[in-house]
């Protein structure tokens, strides 16, 4: 598998932020930092993974060499000789799955997905049921009859799927003990996945793959055509973006806007005809339009997307490392391409780690998302 070049560092950082030290921002400090060091070392067992070759005894001797003082050495410790696999019918029981849990959490604000606040979380491979259309109520007078009504719901069942990659680096990198070497090996276990899955989750042209994976929440959805980049045109625009949501009876419980930090740039530069700035509140980091809160992603493609989070269907079930120094891979990003070279890890002494992590996402109501191609 190719390693994509990165636009930005992910480094883990567990150092708490120090915006705000008031007594009442306390609590929410140390709960910050726990989770930041529970990744970390989440991030660091991968690591020793690594240089151990994917020997779990080996890698527990790795990790208690290199970090004698991490708090969940333990935990680590108890992983290496426990029953079952993570990812089989152990999975429950894994110490290590706290950990997991925390790196998951560091990944999550880095997508596009784990920023949007209120998506519906369901299970994997359970039925559930969503409701389509609520109950009536009315007025009821003495002695009159009551208003009788019945919802509509449609089932669903979430199949196991899974965003895979896998991260090739050269022993020698792996086993430095140079702060900067750990840096990177931190930084590509999450960027390839956070790139990827903002990808899948807004390109209109990703349709489902059955027992593979899901189709992007906007395959199918609604497409606004733009009028041009002028400010008039683009307010417009975003205008019938809008009027398309609340026409579908979307209740704007958690409405965002998604697009590329160019995009959210170019339309904190539009001027009215008097000078003034059409999108005051938005910029390349983000911000908000009609106080509606926009994401920016790189990965969100040439276009502009609108969404009601609370219409999007999630199942998110973890993640998992495996390491390996001893595999032939075929080092390309279409591993089916019979002409991509067939690479050694044992011979070239390099060492792969396989990230997995188990997602799946849905749209509840097909008028809960709009999007709308752009050139600026």
């Amino acid at each position: 598998m190719a390693l994509t070049a990165l636009a930005r560092p992910y480094a883990l950082n567990v150092r708490p932020p120090l915006e705000r030290t008031t007594m009442e921002r306390v609590p929410d400090l140390t709960e910050r930092y726990v989770m930041q060091d529970k990744a970390k070392s989440f991030a660091r067992w991968g690591h020793a993974l690594m240089i151990a070759g994917g020997e779990q005894m080996i890698a527990r001797q790795v990790y208690a060499e290199r970090w004698p003082n991490s708090r969940h050495l333990g935990l680590v410790e108890r992983a290496s000789v426990a029953a079952g696999t993570t990812s089989g019918w152990g999975a429950g029981l894994s110490p290590l799955q706290p950990l997991a849990a925390a790196f998951v959490e560091f990944i999550r604000p880095r997508t596009v997905l784990g920023r949007l606040v209120g998506t519906r979380r369901v299970p994997f491979d359970i039925a559930f049921a969503t409701q389509t259309a609520g109950f009536g109520a009315g007025w009821a007078g003495e002695g009159k009859p009551i208003i009788v009504s019945k919802g509509e719901f449609d089932r669903h069942t979430f199949d196991q799927s899974k965003i895979a990659g896998i991260v090739v680096l050269t022993k020698e990198l792996v086993r430095s003990s140079d702060p900067a070497a750990e840096a990177v090996v931190e930084r590509d276990l999450a960027a390839g996945v956070v790139e990827f899955s903002d990808t899948q989750l807004l390109d209109p042209t990703i349709a489902e793959v059955p027992e593979v994976s899901p189709a992007s929440i906007t395959n199918g959805a609604t497409e606004i055509t733009s009028t041009g980049a002028t400010a008039a045109q683009v307010e417009a625009d975003l205008s019938a973006m809008v009027a398309s949501l609340v026409t579908g009876g979307i209740a704007f419980e958690a409405p965002y806007w998604v697009m590329t930090p160019k995009t959210a740039l170019a339309l904190a530069q539009l001027r009215g005809a008097g000078g003034e700035r059409i999108f005051p509140d938005v910029g390349p980091l983000g911000g908000t339009i009609w106080t509606i809160p926009v994401i920016v992603s790189a990965s969100a493609g040439a276009q502009i997307t609108l969404l009601d989070a609370a219409e999007i269907m999630v199942a998110d079930d973890g993640i998992e490392f495996v390491a390996s120094e001893e595999g032939t891979l075929r080092m390309s990003s279409t591993p089916e391409d019979a002409d991509a070279p067939l690479v050694s890890l044992w011979q070239n002494n390099l060492i792969g780690l396989k990230t997995t992590r188990y997602v799946r996402w849905k749209r509840r109501r097909d008028a809960a998302v709009v999007w709308m191609a752009v050139s600026y």
